[in-house]
């Protein structure tokens, strides 16, 4: 998966959360250095990463040594970086959306979704150091060519049959269907309207870390997954218990509708 289709599907989902596209150069961070990606897909190292970013390709500046290694690794693939993100920018039709944006919150989502969507390629130690136990898509790797699959990933013309079939996909569309959830979580949905809201950021976030141990092999405690998500939230300011029942939802659907078309897009 090229980082442009990662980019992509970062991109969608955003839009969903009712996020600004500008934070989706941030999805670029994660896997820019081939060396390093150990350290930047670790959810401990997000918050050190992240402001380093931040730091680097806006006006606003978070408390960030200039000396610490993320941020020279950055700034010495900051072109890089911009031009992916102008790709983007290209691809989905926004070619005024130049300005980088710098909210942490929806930063911080850009960013992960992109090591989330990693993990369908390879496995991913998410929740180094507390856990060395790796992510990934183990079910959908059995199921398939494996080595086939990696070989179709250095393809261009999969890669765009792929991203064009995700960007046009009815999941981006949400439509929750009541009756998926329990009866205590029907009431508290229709109490609050939001089966047609767009779904929160923050809730997302946390339904990524959840997803992230739920895919573990072998099993990864969720006392980690729990305390992943307190850090990050620290870092982040966020102090509200946030329910993640239509993000959880919307992620199992969102994966369906991936590995599907992979396989489709394989069989051609």
């Amino acid at each position: 998966m090229q980082e442009l289709t990662k980019a992509i599907l970062s991109v969608k989902l955003l839009e969903a959360c009712g996020c600004d596209i500008s934070n989706s150069i941030y999805t670029f961070v994660p896997n820019i250095n081939e060396d390093i990606r150990l350290y930047t897909h670790s959810l401990h190292n997000l918050p050190q990463v992240l402001d380093s970013s931040i730091s680097l390709f806006t006006d606003k500046k978070p408390h960030t040594p200039k000396k610490l290694i993320y941020f020279t690794d950055q700034k010495r693939n900051e072109e890089k970086i911009l031009k992916l993100f102008n790709g983007v920018c290209d691809s989905i039709g926004h070619e005024g959306q130049r300005k980088i944006g710098c909210d942490r919150l929806q930063a911080a989502l850009s960013y992960i979704t992109s090591v989330y969507f990693s993990t369908y390629i390879s496995p991913i130690q998410f929740f180094l150091p507390y856990s060395s136990t790796c992510s990934g898509r183990w079910e959908f790797w059995d199921s398939i060519n494996f080595f086939a699959f990696k070989e179709k990933l250095k393809n261009k013309e999969f890669n765009f049959d792929f991203r064009e079939k995700m960007a046009k996909n009815k999941i981006w569309r949400i439509k929750f269907d009541l009756n998926k959830f329990p009866a205590i979580v029907q009431r508290r949905l229709l109490k609050e309207k939001l089966l047609d809201k767009k779904l929160n950021p923050a809730s997302m976030i946390k339904a990524i870390i959840i997803r992230m141990g739920e895919t573990g092999r072998p099993f990864i405690h969720y006392e980690i997954v729990d305390f992943s998500i307190r850090e990050l939230f620290l870092y982040l300011g966020e102090k509200k218990y946030l329910r993640v029942d239509r993000e959880m939802e919307f992620l199992k659907r969102l994966d369906e509708e991936i590995i599907t078309t992979l396989k489709e897009s394989l069989e051609v």
